[in-house]
């Protein structure tokens, strides 16, 4: 009796149960045999083994009693990725308006591998970039709080945050009307509504 089929994250050691098994008088050995994806052999009631890729495995678990009469079970162990990356969306930007920034998400990690960066913001529209390091030219001065989603291939994921300052340095531009000329003592109106920034 191998025991129940068994479903682990990858990388975790699991314990093996063949203390199910049962004979008159009494079991002498307990081979098991697996392929990951060598070939690997363990003994003994309860042997360990980490599983360190991805499937479904068939272990094969051969009892011996003392007589030298043998039988065998199965075990299936399916070996899933459950373990989420973690997102990295890099240092806060301070820039100018009108000048590329590129975000960097290289410093996200993953068990096994990161398959999909995505970075989302508003400016005055959603915006949705993809890649490890994307540019995008901000126009607009304010403040702007990016996410970062990084995905892995078993779809488990994360996000994280990167705030951008762009800074305003474009100067405004001064209109003081047209020239007057008015008799003296008299009010005057001066028109700066022209100006614009």
């Amino acid at each position: 009796d191998a025991g129940e089929d068994r479903i682990v994250n990858i990388g975790t050691e699991i314990t093996f149960d063949g203390s199910g098994s049962t004979d008159d008088f009494g079991i002498y050995n307990y081979t098991w045999i697996l392929r990951d994806p060598t070939t690997v052999r363990l003994y003994g009631v309860r042997p360990s083994h980490t599983f360190n890729n991805l499937g479904t495995f068939q272990v094969y678990l051969y009892v011996w009693d003392v007589a030298g009469r043998q039988d065998s079970d199965i075990v299936n162990i399916t070996v899933v990725d459950m373990t989420p990356p973690v997102a990295d969306a890099g240092e806060d930007i301070v820039v100018s308006e009108d000048t590329p920034v590129t975000f960097d998400g290289s410093g996200s990690v993953d068990n096994i591998e990161i398959v999909n960066y995505t970075w989302t913001f508003y400016d005055g529209a959603n915006v949705t970039l993809t890649g490890v390091k994307p540019t995008y030219f901000f126009k607009n001065p304010g403040f702007y709080v990016v996410t970062l989603n990084v995905t892995d291939e078993a779809g488990n994921w994360d996000t994280d945050t990167v705030n951008v300052t762009v800074l305003d340095t474009t100067p405004p531009v001064a209109d003081a009307g047209k020239d007057q000329i008015v008799a003296e003592r008299t009010e005057v109106s001066l028109d700066g509504s022209g100006s614009s920034d």
